[in-house]
């Protein structure tokens, strides 16, 4: 910690941001660095501004940064927008593109908490390029996003899809599998060590006077599913280069 600070406390500031060459100075350190097996990188890019030197194309700063990128799961970058000058979209964006996401620090008299929030979002990882598969008799389709490349402790992951039309029946199970890399290795957990869901069918009440069809639970897990599916397409379009 010493040195850190005392790194810190020697940067000299000047005129100018120069977002390209700071994210490419990052990726080297974080692709050379030689970590302990358990430690994995991360890039936390903070910025009040947007870049005035060196590359200022955003469309190219996206470009560089993915072709810096090496390993099958990228170093994954985590973006503050700190402040009303800051571009959030921007930093939004390239966070998603790098398997991280972009948050926006609001100048008020809680900065501190909201970095703090964000400190805890982030500071306990317990799988990378985690992978959860879904298996049925007769199968399941449209399913929502199963691939992460981080899982953080006290995170929630959520996965929807749909068993195909009478691909099953009451009392056979869903069978879950989850695949990845944790804090002493390869994590690999399945069947009754995850868990197995029946498939009971909901009941089909008759239609109510106020033209309700479907009960409760059911209408919420389609609202669920589409809600997750609409948020996943948008994610990919703003993940998009052009």
């Amino acid at each position: 910690m010493c040195s850190s600070d005392l790194f810190v406390h020697n940067l000299t500031a000047f005129g100018g941001t120069n977002i390209n060459a700071g994210l490419l100075e990052a990726l080297n350190v974080a692709l050379s660095a030689t970590a302990p097996p358990n430690v994995e990188p991360v890039i936390l890019f903070l910025t009040d501004g947007e870049p005035t030197m060196g590359v200022t194309e955003l469309v190219k700063i996206y470009e560089n940064v993915r072709k810096k990128q090496q390993a099958e799961v990228p170093v994954p970058i985590y973006g503050l927008a700190f402040g009303d000058d800051a571009d959030f979209e921007f930093v939004k964006k390239l966070a998603l593109q790098n398997g991280g996401f972009g948050r926006k620090i609001y100048e008020s008299g809680d900065s501190d908490l909201q970095l703090q929030g964000f400190y805890k979002e982030i500071s306990s990882p317990m799988l990378s390029g985690a992978m959860f598969r879904y298996t049925a008799i007769g199968g399941i389709e449209d399913l929502t996003k199963v691939w992460y490349s981080k899982v953080f402790g006290g995170s929630e992951v959520v996965v929807a899809g749909k068993l195909k039309s009478g691909a099953a029946t009451a009392n056979e199970p869903i069978v879950v599998d989850i695949d990845g890399l944790g804090r002493n290795g390869r994590v690999s957990v399945g069947g009754s060590d995850v868990a197995e869901f029946d498939i009971v069918p909901r009941p089909r009440p008759a239609r109510s006077n106020a033209g309700r069809g479907k009960d409760a639970s059911g209408e919420l897990l389609e609202r669920l599913w589409a809600y997750l599916t609409i948020k996943q397409l948008i994610n990919r379009e703003r993940k998009s280069v052009v």
